[in-house]
């Protein structure tokens, strides 16, 4: 592990001929000379020419590691980049996205002054050639994960944070394999264990929305499984958390988030399917998890008829 790089920006790459061209270029800007940065490319078996762009801009990085592998998904790549990374902090970016020119010696000014786990940057929405309004957390200073989970509405996308290596190994937190939405299920453990998280108002990352995603497309069936799992996961720690506290109290607000994002994909797929998925659920113990708050309860019944309407 090379010692002197304080920041590791691991990039998976997959089907992005169109857009790593200037994801590389957003880095090269912001990274320039500097000897403390490296950059993880991992090719996830990509069919076109992505990764034959990224091996030709080598030159433009002091560190830059190559890895390949065959195609096994986001979580997998992301875990293995998170591996062979160097740095003091991890930088998860997405191949068809950008940074902003200052992100880097943004972020290298506040290391200096925070010793956080976990850094919230701001961001700005891509659509087309034109920035889209996006919802974005207002700032705060040094709090704990769970005062995060507790007073705002957390954004779920991992591009979204910059995380303190050592928090991540310490307390055994990755990517769960074979899923969609793995990153609501990640930050969410990563809020839960956080004891520091410094809030950055400054857009680092710009989000471009393409109709050809994962996340926009994809398959709705696994946009449903993916975010099943997620709120059977947090099910599984409400219950692990019995008393009434902070911990439960954000993990409530954080079940009644997910449960709406769960209940937008349902509208996606077909009636049979959805009352399928719909007949399965324990709905009365997801109700008598959160009782002991009515105004959870009260959000979770509206969105459910809200939703799950046809």
């Amino acid at each position: 592990m090379k010692s002197n790089i304080v920041l590791s920006i691991i990039i998976p790459v997959y089907q992005v001929e169109a857009y790593i061209e200037s994801t590389i270029s957003s880095l090269i800007c912001a990274i320039g000379k500097r000897t403390n940065v490296e950059v993880i490319f991992i090719n996830d078996g990509t069919l076109d020419l992505s990764f034959e762009i990224v091996k030709s801009h080598l030159k433009s990085f002091t560190h830059a590691v190559l890895l390949e592998q065959k195609n096994v998904g986001l979580s997998v790549t992301r875990n293995r980049g998170f591996s062979a990374s160097s740095g003091e902090y991890l930088w998860f970016v997405d191949s068809d996205d950008m940074i902003n020119e200052d992100a880097i010696s943004d972020f290298l000014s506040y290391r200096e002054q925070f010793d956080a786990d976990v850094f919230s940057v701001g961001h700005q929405v891509l659509g087309g050639d034109e920035f889209q309004f996006s919802l974005d957390m207002p700032s705060f200073s040094s709090i704990s994960g769970v005062e995060v989970l507790n007073n705002y509405v957390y954004l779920s996308p991992v591009m979204f944070y910059i995380y303190r290596r050592n928090f991540l190994v310490e307390n055994d937190l990755s990517f769960e394999a074979n899923i969609y939405h793995e990153d609501a299920l990640f930050t969410i453990e990563v809020l839960l264990s956080a004891k520091t998280v410094v809030r950055i108002t400054a857009p680092f990352y710009i989000y471009r929305i393409r109709p050809n995603s994962i996340m926009q497309g994809g398959n709705d069936r696994l946009h449903v499984a993916g975010m099943l799992t997620v709120v059977e996961r947090i099910l599984f720690l409400l219950e692990r958390c019995p008393y009434e506290n902070a911990t439960r109290s954000g993990l409530s607000k954080a079940f009644c988030k997910e449960v709406g994002g769960l209940c937008f994909y349902l509208r996606r797929i077909s009636r049979k399917e959805r009352t399928e998925v719909l007949g399965n659920l324990d709905l009365k113990g997801w109700l008598k998890l959160c009782s002991f708050n009515i105004a959870f309860v009260k959000v979770l019944v509206v969105v459910l008829r809200t939703y799950l309407k046809w």
